[in-house]
């Protein structure tokens, strides 16, 4: 009989196709079971268990997705069976062709005769489009062949297969398994030429017995398996997902050898009882006694016995664990074993006292052990899995878990590698649920269907609800009329039901399982109801989902619709009569820059009674990794492999890119779903631990807060331990912060509250921050806006035909053409900063979302509105005023369509669709304010954007601003995105979506800066009562990103295009086929009215960057001698400039035959090392700065002091060229009591800006005599002041410090307190300085600021231990000894060795100028020196 099937269903020239027949599905396959390990003993199982569960965010970071995953596969396939004795994988490379159809299959392949070495090698487990046979195929709907089912094309490429393998000798007497874990879509295998079954179901296994077929464990001869693959079958129908179509063995291939009676199956079920103080468990196990003769009773020759142990007693010792010891309940066999956990077998009870439940939040897990043993007690085989004790129940509106109703933060998972397919990788695996985990997403989807079994393991380790669907669907039916679903066709029922039996008994005993699935978009009909059914029967400690039909029928304990709006699924949970939770199945389609709006379902979700969540369509963009034309490697979607039909790139919705990388939409699905959630209402601040089962004891709070972006404080927030679903208020006055709000003088102060793991987890370090929340403090001031001083400098204005120049000397210059209404260019510095604009803009490119619709979309109506094609033509220019200190401009555009400029006549302005004035004022200060009023016609589609653009020099690439960030946001995707000051490069800027459009905006920008590497650039804010701004910085322009298909394709632009946005509309999101961008995030065509102030941006000045940065690399003596003030250099610039003959260079300039200077080649290359270093620490010179001011008594000091000190402090001139716009915004200039211009902080604190003191104490300074003290030299170096106990010191510590920022003006010498403060003072001032040295000269400047005595040099002799005094370049100067500074490290450090070069560069000079002197002496050292002096300037600073 079986030979008469096997002629039947193989390939012959019978005609008949099985592949083919929906009521043929499998041949000789053996019954659906767990996954079996076969154990030898109770002490191999726990051990193999031990091993692999020890797998934590450290595996992940050996995730792979390239080239090198190919064998990455291979390591995991030997992995995955390593302690088990009686498993082997067969995985490794295979030989393999394919054949054009099965017709094509050459003649007799299985056979062991049959000669393959011509033949390919592809390695196993794999999909051989993936190695270059065929071609991937994606579809999201239509099937990729004609919907004439069960029929499927002739020509269906097969894959045939063939390896070999030897049985060891150990497995003498033993049943021989052959397991396929899954092979896409159907296929046939022999062994030895024999055939030995047949299977379809692309996602379960397939096991055949082999025993009869083998040759002889320990035999020489080489077995031989052949596996003939089809691509096509009539299963392919039931198998219509949104993925790529690949095929062939895409995972394990084992051989099994169990005994001759065996542990076939069993079932693990456990009920709580009251207080969930016990569980009861019951196992239920299935015993194959198949091929004995005999067929007597088991328990007549066997014993089944089971045990549980704890798995998390295993890990708290040093490694010597006794496994054996951990055993915390045994079962007994149960004489009368009913039929309700599903089959007939043998069901063993016990109970377990105080059982560690099982959850997301807390993935206690337990060892199930089963062992049979024979009459003389010896273990014939043990099999085992990890299980959870918890229970799923119902509610009315509520899904329950261990009583508590919790919240599905989910999200759907295709399994998608891009370099493999469908193949798996266990770091690959773990690196989705720590990507997961860390982003507060704790459940997944199985889209759709059955999964790697390894996937659920680690689910159940690290934590995660699942729901496990079934390889159902049949979406592209939908497109037919004339065909019905499978579900409605008795033929399909048994197909149907066979996927849905072997998803429940391969995965049943899995914990993370909470809800069972049947299948997705396949309609809904009979057999669905079929399924249903089965399954309650089967296992009714699980609930059931099935969106089909309406997500709402009666094979559904959930209401699962998919991309429901937010107003409609609150309508469904307020409805009375509908008694079930609703959980959204499909979310929040993330395609490409989308997720829009999900904070809106959230709000929903975490205020209506009812609501449990929902799973985000989905994880991981479907791209896969393909070779460019060039050789270099890019994201493929659908039909980038010539394949059709293809739906392009509908595979691309996800939230990370295929390597994993997260889309900036991640962090707003991470802000959403935090656990802890901070509100501020009514003065009162609110914490709340949405846990369900963790109190917040492991937690640690911190809270910071900002002034206008600065950091005003921060700290720990000491709150109680808050139980789960409980929360902790405070009123906002009685917070850490309120001190620091108090002293702030900022127009907008903002409280960050975070939470974060004080300990590391499976799935993420210590430290990690699993919620952050910013809210917004009551505000000190009305906001003022910024008043512009029309007549503070003057400039020269002139009108040359079309063009209006405005130039104020030599630092900037703005070029305006009248007749195109535009800044033709603006110069700042001689340096070309504009080329283009500034001028309206509507149009963004579009995103997917924009696109979704057909001729509803919104880039259907834009375009047909020709908002894509406009052109702006000025109607008219006009100079409104003109004089020495202010120019206004006011210009008319009219919008019309391009190739209509010409049709504008008269009064016919039917092509104008936007009419819009702008006007300049352009003031001596460099400001320029343009205000914009908007008309557009009132027939317009909703607006992409309100605003302008412009377009800047490709090197202010330096960006930085004050809005929301750091990552890209948009106005219905902005809640992560906290307000601060943010720095970037413009090419960091760009988001690389695979497909090309809108991206790398900021919303609530206030201002915003562009420069280049020197400082020159741009500052544009909102003005007046503008709100703020829409920002966007790209290299690419907005047609590039309109028209490639690719990112790799985009070709980047001569300029940096700049958008600035008074309005611009929401991503969408809901989905992305129809236009859903909610009203509110709309920009309806109606007048719009905004301000923008904008002005140059100058480098910060010193003689090196004068000259450095001189259009020609010079500049004449006469400008030196103009601006000395503003260059620190004295009044006779001459003699200055030759004393350093190595650095600065004479010779005749190319005017009236006068000297000019220009750096030498060492110098300019020793500038720029220098002002490398400088922007490394820059934090940490202001944070030096800042203190150095507040030490002072009036908070403030003169400018001309600061330059003298630069030396010390390690400032470069540049930074106090202009210190409120280059420093942290907490600088301002003032006026000093003797007339002198000063630099003062912004604030009157007594202390540093936590920003500045977080800074200084991350680069190892922690400032305070008492405490070991570093100045903060690099982000990742410190030079530590070390302590040393002596006498000096041991009495320093009993006097109470301090503070030397008090008042220091009563300073007595001869009081012993008072003379305390003063060597404090000294320390603290000495400490701040590079080397940890100051002049004599430099610390009598500073005395009557510092309130120090007149004899300050006193204080540094009577203390010998601490200081020395020291006779360097020939100048008294005081140094903290070694016991208080590390020279050693000093000499190290980068910034050294420049100073070094600089000396060394200094003794040159004098050489030179010794043998100068001998020849003339004209010039007097002193009296140079002298006058430096006078002026507080420092020679070396030069």
């Amino acid at each position: 009989m079986s030979s008469l099937v096997s002629q039947l269903v193989f390939p012959s020239n019978n005609g008949y196709r099985v592949w083919e027949d929906p009521s043929f599905i499998k041949w000789r396959k053996r019954d659906a079971h767990v996954s079996l390990h076969c154990h030898d003993t109770v002490e191999g199982s726990l051990r193999y268990w031990y091993e692999r569960s020890k797998v934590d965010f450290l595996v992940s970071k050996s995730a792979v997705w390239d080239d090198a995953a190919v064998s990455g596969a291979l390591d995991c396939a030997a992995f995955w069976v390593k302690g088990l004795p009686f498993v082997k994988s067969l995985s490794g490379y295979w030989k393999f062709l394919l054949a054009s159809s099965p017709s094509n299959v050459p003649l007799n392949f299985y056979d062991s005769a049959f000669q393959d070495s011509t033949w390919e090698a592809l390695p196993v487990p794999s999909n051989w489009q993936m190695h270059g046979f065929d071609r991937p195929i994606y579809t999201n709907v239509v099937y990729p062949f004609p919907l004439d089912p069960p029929n499927v094309p002739v020509d269906n490429p097969t894959g045939c297969y063939r390896t070999y393998f030897h049985l060891p000798q150990e497995w003498k007497g033993r049943r021989i398994l052959l397991h396929f874990e899954a092979v896409d879509s159907a296929f046939h295998a022999w062994i030895n030429g024999v055939p030995i079954g047949y299977s379809q179901d692309s996602r379960l296994p397939a096991e055949f017995e082999i025993t009869d077929f083998c040759h002889p464990c320990g035999s020489d001869k080489k077995n031989v398996l052949a596996v003939q693959v089809f691509r096509w079958s009539d299963g392919s129908y039931l198998e219509d997902q949104d993925h790529w179509w690949l095929s062939g063995i895409h995972r394990d291939v084992l051989l099994l050898a169990k005994p001759k009676v065996f542990i076939a199956d069993y079932f693990f079920r456990s009920n709580l009882g009251d207080n969930f103080s016990y569980a009861d468990i019951q196992v239920e196990v299935k015993i194959d006694n198949s091929r004995e003769t005999s067929k007597d009773s088991i328990l007549a020759n066997f014993t089944i016995e089971a045990a549980i142990y704890d798995s998390g007693s295993w890990y708290g010792s040093d490694g010597n664990v006794d496994l054996l010891s951990s055993n915390v309940a045994r079962l007994e066999l149960c004489s009368s074993s009913g039929a309700s956990l599903g089959f007939h077998g043998y069901l063993l009870v016990g109970k377990l006292q105080l059982p560690k439940l099982w959850s997301a939040e807390q993935p206690n897990l337990y060892t199930l052990v089963i062992s049979l043993k024979d009459a003389s007690g010896h273990v014939v085989d043990c099999e085992s899995c990890q299980v959870g004790i918890r229970q799923i129940s119902k509610a009315p509106k509520q899904l329950l878990l261990n009583g508590q109703p919790i919240i599905i933060r989910g999200v759907n998972r295709h399994e998608h590698h891009p370099r493999l397919g469908k193949t798996n990788l266990e770091p690959c695996m773990v690196k989705d649920l720590v990507l997961m985990k860390q982003n507060n997403i704790n459940a997944v989807r199985n889209s759709h269907y059955p999964q790697h079994p390894r996937w659920y393991e680690l689910c159940d380790l690290f934590g995660m609800y699942m729901i496990d669907e079934a390889n159902i669907e049949t979406h592209g039916f939908d497109l037919s009329g004339h065909v019905k679903h499978p579900t409605l066709e008795p033929s399909w029922a048994s197909s149907m039901m066979d996927r849905v039996i072997g998803m429940v008994e391969r995965d049943k005993n899995h914990a993370c399982i909470i809800s069972w699935s049947l299948g997705n978009e396949a309609s809904y009909g009979p057999n669905h109801a079929a399924l249903a059914g089965w399954i309650r029967g089967k296992d009714p400690s699980r609930l059931l989902h099935y969106e089909g039909g309406g997500s709402r029928t009666t094979s559904t304990d959930i209401v699962c619709p998919m991309y429901m709006r937010v107003w409609d699924i609150v309508k469904i949970a307020k409805d009375p009569t509908e008694t079930r939770p609703l959980i959204l199945c499909e979310y929040s389609h993330a395609m490409g820059n989308s997720s829009g709006n999900i904070h809106e379902y959230w709000e929903a979700i975490d205020s209506t009674f009812g609501l449990q969540g929902g799973f985000i369509w989905d994880w991981v963009d479907q791209g896969l990794l393909k070779d460019g034309a060039d050789g270099s490697k890019y994201w493929a979607y659908g039909g980038d492999f010539g394949d059709t039909p293809n739906d392009l790139n509908f595979c691309l919705n996800g939230l990370t890119w295929p390597d994993r990388t997260p889309h900036p939409a991640l962090h707003e699905v991470m802000y959403v779903h935090q656990p802890i959630k901070v509100s501020f209402r009514e003065g009162m601040i609110k914490i709340t631990n949405t846990h369900f089962y963790e109190t917040t004891q492991a937690l640690e709070f911190g809270w910071t807060v900002h002034g206008d972006g600065c950091k005003l404080g921060f700290g720990i927030l000491s709150i109680p331990s808050i139980e789960p679903q409980g929360s902790y208020e405070m009123k906002w006055e009685s917070g850490p912060w309120y001190s620091p709000w108090t002293s702030s003088i900022a127009a907008e102060n903002f409280l960050t509250i975070t939470a974060k793991l004080l300990h590391s987890t499976r799935w993420v370090e210590s430290g990690h921050v699993v919620s952050s929340t910013q809210v917004q403090l009551p505000p000190k001031r009305e906001f003022v806006p910024p008043v512009i001083k029309s007549k503070d400098a003057t400039f020269l204005g002139e009108i040359l035909g079309n063009t209006i120049k405005i130039t104020q000397q030599n630092f900037w210059e703005i070029k305006f053409n009248s007749g195109t209404g535009t800044i033709e260019s603006w110069k700042v510095g001689g340096v070309p900063v504009m080329h283009k604009g500034i001028f309206p803009c509507f149009w963004r490119a579009p995103t997917d979302n924009d696109k979704g619709g057909g001729a509803t979309s919104y880039f259907s109506k834009w375009k047909a509105a020709q908002l894509d094609n406009l052109f702006f033509l000025s109607e008219s220019c006009s100079v409104q005023h003109m004089s020495d200190h202010l120019v206004k401009i006011a210009v008319v555009y009219l919008g019309v369509p391009k190739g209509k400029e010409n049709s504008l006549s008269g009064s016919d302005k039917s092509n104008v669709l936007f009419k819009v004035d702008m006007s300049y004022s352009i003031y001596g200060s460099g400001d320029v304010i343009i205000e914009c009023s908007v008309k557009p016609n009132s027939d317009l589609p909703p607006l992409p954007r309100v605003g302008v653009e412009f377009h800047l020099d490709k090197s202010m690439d330096l960006i930085k601003w004050y809005g929301r960030g750091p990552f890209e946001c948009y106005p219905d995707r902005k809640a992560a995105a906290h307000v601060g000051v943010y720095e970037q490069n413009v090419g960091d800027m760009h988001v690389p979506y695979t497909v090309p459009g809108e991206c790398s905006g900021r919303a609530d920008v206030r201002w915003v800066t562009l420069q280049n590497r020197e400082g020159f650039g741009i500052y544009a804010s909102m003005y007046g009562g503008s709100p703020p701004m829409q920002m966007n910085a790209s290299y690419y322009t907005t047609a590039e990103l309109d028209r490639a298909t690719h990112n790799e394709k985009l070709i980047k632009g001569d300029n940096i295009e700049v958008h600035l946005d008074h309005k611009h509309m929401g991503l969408g999101g809901d989905d992305s086929w129809s236009p859903c961008v909610h009203d509110k995030y709309l920009i309806s065509a109606v007048p719009y009215s905004f301000s923008i102030r904008s002005i140059e941006l100058k480098p910060l000045i010193s003689l090196k960057n004068c000259i450095a940065t001189a259009p020609d690399g010079c500049i004449p003596i006469s400008d030196v001698s103009k601006r000395g003030l503003e260059l620190g250099v004295p009044i006779k610039v001459a003699r200055f400039l030759r004393l350093y003959p190595s650095v600065f260079e004479e010779f005749t300039g190319p005017k009236y035959n006068l000297p000019w200077y220009r750096l030498t080649p060492e110098a300019i290359a020793l500038h720029r090392e220098e002002m490398e270093i400088y922007r490394d620490c820059k934090l940490g010179l202001q944070a030096r700065l800042k203190k150095l001011i507040l030490m002072s008594g009036e908070k403030r000091l003169p400018m001309k002091v600061i330059l003298g000190l630069q030396w010390n402090l390690g400032l470069p001139d540049e930074f106090l060229r202009d210190p409120e716009t280059n420093l942290d915004g907490s600088f301002r200039i003032v006026e000093m009591e003797d007339g002198l211009k000063g630099l003062a902080v912004e604030s009157d604190e007594r202390v540093l800006s936590v920003m500045q003191k977080n800074a200084m104490k991350k680069e190892g300074y922690s400032g305070g005599p008492m405490e070991t003290i570093a100045f903060p030299f690099f982000p990742s170096k410190g030079l530590r002041l070390k302590r040393k106990i002596s006498d000096w010191w041991d009495e320093f510590q009993k006097i109470p410090y301090v503070s030397p920022y008090e008042d220091c003006s009563d300073l007595n010498p001869a009081s012993d307190v008072s003379e305390k403060r003063v060597v404090g003072l000294l320390h603290e001032l000495l400490s701040l300085f590079v080397d940890h040295a100051a002049e004599r000269k430099k610390l009598l400047v500073l005395r009557k600021y510092l309130g120090l005595p007149q004899k300050v040099h006193k204080a540094f002799e009577r203390h010998p231990c601490m200081f020395y005094l020291s006779l360097r370049n020939k100048t008294c100067t005081a140094i903290l000894k070694e016991a208080y500074c590390d020279k050693s490290a000093i000499e190290v450090h980068p910034l050294s060795k420049v100073r070094k070069k600089y000396i060394n560069m200094m003794k040159e000079s004098e050489a030179i100028l010794k043998n100068r002197r001998q020849r003339n002496r004209t010039i007097d050292h002193r009296n140079v020196n002298t006058k430096l002096d006078l002026d507080c300037v420092d020679e070396d600073r030069i």
